[in-house]
């Protein structure tokens, strides 16, 4: 490989890292680059998942914005640390040949490859939020607004998570005889565990009518997935 190529790839590995390249993402994993790929994914999941939280909470007020910018990578490495043993078992239920620490580095960097494709959406997803009734609007308009942007922005989410996992295809057809069936699971557990994070540290874009804070006293009342049937319902009235 070029020199000068080489030495871009290792300070900033982003494109071969999004481009899932079998043989860097299999030296990526190797243990012995623990601290070094660490770092670097955090400091992905906090970039590219602030820059699109702030785009996120830009339509309630500037205070919220900056709430999400911190609340939204912290949402991604709770959830990573959460389900790191689960995202183990099924590894090695499904056969795959990678330790443990190998399978958490392959889902953090999966993790950092959806930052960063949160990251290329950021500015296009501040210009629809902007567009929209802000929570200032009259009432039926704000909470339709409210409604579209929870239902809008868990189906960018999905996509996102899913283009991102897809993208250890290359290195998983080496490591195991079903690597759609690892993915699969692994897809569904982080999203179904992130969804109800995500959950919990509420409010991510400012009900109307409710003030501003961090979190919601009342985190723990409800989840998940009633609050996106109650919006889905309420959007097609």
């Amino acid at each position: 490989m070029n020199p000068i190529r080489s030495l871009s790839t290792s300070l900033f590995p982003w494109p071969s890292l999004a481009r899932g390249d079998k043989n860097f993402l299999a030296d990526w994993i190797a243990e012995d680059t623990v601290q070094q790929r660490l770092a670097f994914c955090l400091a992905s999941i906090f970039i590219g998942g602030g820059c699109y939280g702030a785009a996120i909470g830009a339509w309630h007020s500037l205070e919220m914005a900056a709430y999400v910018a911190i609340k939204l990578p912290l949402i991604i490495v709770v959830t990573f640390g959460l389900n790191g043993l689960i995202n183990g078992m099924i590894a090695t239920l499904v056969g795959a040949d990678l330790s443990l620490r190998q399978t958490w580095l392959s889902i953090l960097s999966a993790f950092s490859i959806f930052s960063l494709v949160l990251l290329s959406l950021s500015p296009v997803t501040l210009y629809f939020t902007l567009n929209l009734p802000g929570p200032d609007a009259p009432p039926p308009a704000a909470a339709k607004a409210h409604q579209l942007l929870l239902i809008g922005h868990v189906i960018v989410l999905g996509l996102s998570g899913i283009a991102a996992m897809q993208r250890l295809w290359r290195l998983l057809i080496s490591k195991t005889e079903r690597p759609f069936f690892l993915i699969a699971l692994w897809i569904f557990s982080n999203g179904f565990v992130g969804a109800q994070i995500a959950y919990l540290f509420r409010p991510i874009f400012g009900t109307p009518g409710l003030k501003i804070a961090f979190l919601r006293p009342d985190a723990f009342d409800g989840n998940f997935y009633e609050s996106l049937l109650w919006a889905m319902e309420h959007c097609l009235k």
